[in-house]
């Protein structure tokens, strides 16, 4: 042990969902490796027991006996050690449940702490009351239900879940904070600047532990990041820079006690606020010039500044506004993050059911055109090679030349070999069938089309032992904008979480990458400047597609801005608009911008049965849609 120091050990085991012995036996090997590296605290990430997903079967007996048992070999396993062993997990307790964490130290479970606040969905619930018993029986012993507070005669530290540091004003040289949170696209910047306030009102040593990427799946995805703040600066661990074992991602991180005991907490833990929104009115429209909305809420969220960051990370608190260009080192970087965290859960859910290969449906658009470069690096992660990946052209009645010949150079050039199966006479001989003219242009028309490809690529999946991702975006799916049981429906949706603005924003990074080639840089340039469109009917006089989504239901712009407003502050309507009108006086004229909005609210309205009835997808840009009544009006 380094003289003057602390040494906490922080273990993110490899985890396999709900398989509960083998996440037990990892934390054995891992409480054995912080042994060996005489650490002191030794802090694994939350639900290393069972996984994040566990849901509603932490109410199950059966899993929670298994839960308890793990709990009884790991505090059996730890004598001897002298090591303080935080593991979080979930105890019954006067007829409720909880999440908790267990302080476990050379064979004795020492105490329990409770979480007093639990986010489900938008509300916070407090859970943990102060007229609760101090001690619960577990396994048959009384446990004293502790604060997590642990002290010497001149250094306090404190383990605690991140929900409730802001609640908690004790005086502590050091805080450490478990957090289960998912995973955003800006979430970096905010677990930086959430510890920056932390570390700056309380004056402690801050120390939060993510949940790592093994715990990634179905709706969520996590970073498995580490961050740590002085007095002299933030340490920003990404998973991919820890110590990698057998079983799992290590870390220590070094506390100073002699700089720690020396700063007294003034101010106890108050966390930075996130989601700071000013919800009064902007101003009658004559002065609406001299508001300042930001056009683009969701790119700022995700490209935030590297003057944000990188501040933080130096230990100044100070916040710039820069914003980072599209097509800059900083934005690729973003970008390839968050495909990185797509390919991670998509991997992870083709493991977990025994399937190696995915089936594209590749249209040459930009939403079918970010899964290729999510599915191809999600098979570097897995090791496979780009044979099993198996892309399908299915060019139909309204299917450019132009844009099909675009589509082809991307495949070359990516080495995705792919399958040409035109649809044209399946849909004619179904039309035929169900007695629909082939010259009238209607729903009809339109969506047997986007069903004859879906048809085709479940069953080239059944056939391949694959998965097939979706395309479907964030705005696509507020809007309703698919075939009900066509392209709504995938096996897995890795853009679900991804505003078209946003999507296009990464192709266009993409695009300025050094590591693509010339011929690649313009195929993508080509899908950046096409018309956003389904290709469903028929082509123009000239060959060309006739058919542009957003001159029938207005710029994905526009919709992105009023979604984002929607979905993170549930903001009134009157208000959504005053703040449109503000963000694009120099760019669409009034009238534009409340038709645009008109059917905005008229499809977001009127498609949450679309929504309720899709496919699971990742959540990304740290919004998610509510639960609302699928019949409004």
């Amino acid at each position: 042990m380094q003289t003057g120091m602390i040494k906490v050990f922080t273990a993110m085991p490899f985890i396999e969902p709900m398989s509960i012995e083998e996440n037990a036996n990892k934390v054995m090997n891992l409480m054995d490796e912080a042994a060996s590296q005489n650490a002191a605290i030794a802090v694994f990430q939350a639900n290393t027991l069972t996984g994040a997903g566990i849901g509603d079967y932490m109410l199950d007996d059966a899993i929670y006996n298994d839960v308890k048992a793990a709990i009884l070999s790991i505090t059996s396993r730890s004598e001897g050690l002298d090591i303080l062993i935080a593991l979080e997990s979930h105890v019954r307790y006067q007829g409720r449940t909880f999440n908790a964490i267990f302080f476990i130290q050379d064979g004795e479970i020492l105490s329990i702490k409770l979480q007093k606040r639990k986010r489900v969905a938008r509300h916070e619930v407090m859970t943990f009351g102060d007229d609760m018993d101090n001690y619960i029986e577990y396994a048959g012993e009384p446990i004293e239900v502790g604060d997590g507070v642990f002290s010497t005669e001149d250094f306090s530290f404190k383990i605690s879940h991140l929900s409730d540091v802001e609640l908690d004003h004790d005086n502590m040289n050091l805080l450490i904070a478990i957090d289960d949170s998912p995973w955003g696209a800006s979430r970096d910047l905010k677990l930086v600047k959430k510890v920056a306030g932390i570390s700056e009102f309380s004056n402690a040593d801050v120390i939060i532990v993510e949940p790592n990427s093994y715990q990634s799946g179905g709706e969520k995805i996590f970073s498995g990041a580490i961050v740590h703040a002085s007095d002299e600066s933030i340490d920003f661990i990404s998973e991919m820079n820890m110590r990698k074992l057998p079983y799992g991602a290590t870390h220590i991180t070094y506390v100073d006690i002699a700089k720690a005991k020396g700063r007294t907490a003034g101010y106890g833990c108050i966390a930075v606020n996130e989601d700071v929104c000013e919800l009064e009115d902007v101003g009658e429209v004559s002065s609406i010039e001299d508001c300042k909305i930001e056009s683009q809420p969701f790119i700022n969220d995700v490209f935030y500044s590297k003057q944000l960051l990188k501040p933080l990370l130096d230990g100044s608190f100070e916040e710039k506004e820069d914003l980072i260009s599209a097509g800059s080192k900083e934005s690729i970087s973003l970008s390839y993050n968050i495909i990185s965290k797509q390919a991670m859960a998509l991997a992870g859910r083709a493991k977990r059911i025994g399937l190696k290969k995915f089936v594209v449906g590749f249209s040459g658009g930009l939403d079918s055109t970010l899964v290729l470069f999510v599915v191809k690096q999600a098979l570097q992660y897995m090791g496979g090679s780009m044979d099993d990946l198996i892309a399908v052209m299915m060019p139909g009645l309204g299917n450019s030349e132009k844009i099909q010949t675009n589509a082809g150079i991307i495949l070359k050039e990516l080495g995705i070999k792919h399958r040409n199966i035109s649809i044209k006479e399946a849909v004619l001989s179904h039309f035929k069938d169900i007695g629909h003219a082939p010259d009238v242009y209607d729903s009809t028309y339109e969506n047997a089309q986007a069903r004859e490809r879906t048809q085709i690529l479940m069953d080239i999946a059944n056939m391949e032992g694959a998965i097939m991702p979706g395309s479907g975006d964030m705005s696509e799916i507020a809007l309703g904008w698919s075939t009900y049981g066509g392209d709504h429906m995938a096996m897995y949706d890795v853009n679900a979480g991804l505003p078209k603005t946003v999507i296009k924003r990464m192709i266009a990074d993409i695009a300025a990458c050094d590591l693509v080639s010339e011929k690649l840089k313009e195929a993508l340039v080509n899908v950046l400047n096409a018309p956003i469109s389904p290709e469903l009917l028929p082509l123009d006089s000239k060959g060309e597609v006739s058919q542009n989504t957003e001159e029938s239901i207005g710029s994905y712009e526009l919709h992105d801005f009023f979604l984002y407003y929607k979905l993170r502050y549930i903001m009134e309507d009157r208000l959504i608009l005053q703040r449109a009108k503000s963000a694009f006086y120099k760019k669409y004229d009034e009238d534009y911008i409340e038709k645009t909005f008109s059917i905005f609210n008229k499809r977001f309205k009127s498609q949450e049965f679309k929504r309720k009835g899709a496919p699971e997808g990742l959540s990304l840009c740290d919004v998610s849609f509510f639960d609302m009544p699928s019949d409004m009006k």
